[in-house]
């Protein structure tokens, strides 16, 4: 059994997933737009830093083996990437990494002084972290071919186009004997889901497995929520009872929201299939409506301009060239509210450094 990092998020919490997956009863995994827009990304990057392409508007108007077109918004988001791996003394794109029995193809490493950098272009919306269990397997791979000279190892995600506190570059930097200590334990996460050691276990990590429809341990998870009580009085919580009740509250809706996508994704393939489910249909969906005639035709038959002149955003101005500091000095970032938010060792970090 081969394991992927990419599903690392979810085999690390649910050992028993991986097995269940093999199974014919498994839903087909959906090849959606948003991971081949990612894959043509990577290739992007992939074509510049081994010498196929000399800069990413080379690539622009041509089309990933996937199907997806190169335009120049891609090109502007991944050159930035690019240029920051390609000012260390060595970088290497797509590397096939092998940490037996994990097996994936991490998308940057590069080295620069005693550092050892393992990237991960993240070209989606859904914010990723650096502690990822992703880039720790694909830092057990790396480490396991052999690294000489290296004192520290930082694990970084590029993500240019989510909105970010810490910004499209956060990284994690560890000493080299952590990195190792990291790398070990992961790899043996990994040799106990092979061996079969453990069980299913329910989470917010369900949301991406193709065999949540029919897994007895969240469908009963989500059961036992339901339990009708009679009961006559008001509660009187103290603030570590609001405390715990929030983060059970947050876990109960995580694994409800997830068996409910699992159990749609399994109507939609029965329905498909012609199926009966009674009480569903498959109904058409339509986005909003667009012209299907140029600007100046519209613009001649109306007698208005279909195109508002707007201010590009601060970010958008700096993919144009504008110097980042002398952005920097011209913007601010407005406070818009407040929201409840769990506090983590990493906030008091923050609050510190601050």
């Amino acid at each position: 059994m081969i394991l992927r990092p990419s599903s690392a998020h979810r085999w690390t919490r649910c050992p028993s997933s991986e097995h269940l997956l093999r199974s014919p009863n498994a839903l087909p995994e959906a090849d959606t737009d948003a991971a081949r827009e990612g894959t043509c990304a990577a290739w992007v990057a992939e074509c510049v830093i081994n010498g196929d392409a000399t800069h990413c508007d080379d690539l622009v108007g041509k089309t990933h083996e996937n199907g997806w077109f190169v335009d120049q918004q891609m090109a502007d988001h991944i050159q930035p990437y690019v240029k920051m791996l390609q000012s260390r003394d060595m970088c290497v794109a797509e590397v096939l990494i092998n940490a037996n029995p994990i097996t994936g193809t991490l998308d940057a490493k590069s080295t620069k002084g005693t550092t050892l950098y393992i990237d991960d272009l993240k070209y989606g919306y859904r914010i990723v972290e650096p502690t990822t269990p992703q880039l720790v397997c694909y830092m057990a791979g790396v480490l396991q071919e052999g690294v000489a000279n290296i004192t520290h190892v930082q694990l970084g995600i590029y993500q240019p186009r989510a909105q970010h506190p810490e910004g499209i570059y956060r990284t994690i930097t560890l000493t080299i004997a952590e990195a190792r200590e990291q790398a070990n334990a992961i790899v043996a996460i990994a040799n106990d889901v092979v061996q079969g050691v453990g069980c299913a276990t329910p989470g917010p990590h369900c949301s991406n497995c193709l065999r949540a429809h029919d897994c007895t341990a969240l469908a009963h998870s989500v059961y036992e929520m339901w339990d009708v009580v009679n009961a006559n009085g008001l509660l009187e919580p103290t603030g570590t009872d609001v405390a715990n009740e929030l983060a059970l509250l947050t876990r109960l809706s995580d694994i409800l929201s997830a068996r409910k996508t699992a159990v749609e994704a399994d109507a939609e393939e029965r329905i498909k299939r012609n199926e009966f489910v009674p009480g569903w249909s498959m109904v058409e969906r339509y986005g909003k409506r667009m012209f299907t005639l140029d600007r100046e035709s519209i613009k001649t038959m109306t007698g208005f301009d279909p195109v508002e002149e707007k201010m590009v955003t601060p970010a958008a101005l700096e993919r144009m060239g504008a110097d980042k500091d002398l952005v920097k000095a011209m913007t601010k970032t407005p406070m818009i509210g407040r929201k409840l938010k769990p506090v983590t060792d990493k906030t008091i970090a923050k609050l510190f450094e601050r």
